[in-house]
């Protein structure tokens, strides 16, 4: 049985990194200068990205007359991968309903991808419960408008009803794309391991 790995500490500390390196992948002139590629490697791999994000730093640093050294990059972007290819991160990211670009090595991807789909579930049940409560408010709220004589509130509450038509809107669509994601990574993951149980 996969053992399931429960926030922790580690993903509390992965949050803070989150929020402290989510810039853009320009490159100022200082860094175009100092040029530590196996840097920026390292951090564009631990925030999930692919190697294409390579290209926009380069033609941010071409404006500065530098080229990137893209050896050290890779180097720098293996590296990121042990960090970022973690289980307690695959929880971490999936619990957040992130994106999975596919980055991670194949001895690495399985545990990650059990741990980033069990994350999904978790960030799905929450959108479900806000979901169930908003369609309680809105059952509430189209019942009292029809015992209301005074067109002030009639209106008030028209405007609360159309509010939570909306926010109920936005929560089908994001069930809707996380179910789509667990289904992609499923899939994926069945695949491999069948692939891998024929080579056996």
């Amino acid at each position: 049985m996969t053992k399931i790995h429960k926030p922790s500490l580690l993903i509390l500390t992965i949050a803070l990194l989150s929020l402290l390196t989510s810039g853009c992948a320009m490159m100022s002139k200082a860094d175009c200068l100092e040029g530590d590629w196996r840097a920026a490697g390292f951090t564009d791999a631990t925030r999930g990205y692919t190697t294409s994000r390579l290209a926009p730093r380069t033609r941010a640093c071409a404006k500065h007359g530098e080229t990137p050294n893209k050896i050290a990059y890779q180097l720098g972007y293996r590296k990121g991968l042990e960090d970022y290819c973690q289980p307690e991160r695959g929880l971490y990211e999936g619990s957040r309903n992130a994106d999975y670009r596919g980055i991670c090595p194949s001895d690495t991807e399985r545990p990650f991808l059990t741990q980033y789909i069990y994350g999904l579930q978790i960030a799905r049940n929450e959108v479900s419960h806000r979901f169930y409560w908003l369609e309680s408010n809105l059952f509430n709220a189209r019942h009292h408008r029809l015992r209301v004589d005074d067109t002030d509130l009639h209106y008030r509450l028209t405007r609360r009803i159309d509010r939570l038509d909306n926010r109920l809107d936005n929560l089908r669509t994001k069930r809707f794309q996380i179910n789509r994601k667990i289904a992609l990574w499923n899939a994926h993951l069945n695949m491999a391991t069948n692939t891998a149980t024929q080579a056996q």
